[in-house]
């Protein structure tokens, strides 16, 4: 789960570019990397997918702040307040990895019976 949030940094760096298909392929990359840690996660492969996309956004949060925000004088509030906005902007994406972990899971699980 958590290299998949990592994963999922390179889509959140190309946050200016989320314009008409490149916008597609971001999402759908997010959902790959859900469907990922779903696939690898043993049990709760739903909330494997969702914590890649929330832990992936918190990285960036993080990643921008220390990155762009530390020379504009920001403090650990500004972390907080930027935090906040940005995982209720990704909750959508994030319940979206739960289904594309859910999916993981169940297909590892099929691919295991039949082994």
């Amino acid at each position: 789960m958590v290299a998949a949030a990592i994963a999922d940094l390179a889509a959140f760096l190309a946050v200016p570019n989320w314009f008409g298909v490149a916008a597609i392929g971001a999402i759908a990359y997010l959902l790959f990397s859900a469907f990922g840690a779903g696939w690898f996660a043993m049990r709760r492969s739903a909330f494997a997918g969702f914590l890649s996309v929330l832990i992936g956004a918190v990285i960036y949060g993080v990643y921008s702040l220390w990155r762009q925000g530390a020379s504009l004088g920001a403090t650990g509030l500004d972390l907080l307040s930027w935090e906040a906005r940005l995982l209720i902007e990704l909750l959508p994406y994030a319940v979206g990895g739960a289904f594309a972990g859910a999916a993981g899971g169940w297909l590892r699980r099929r691919a295991m019976a039949r082994i």
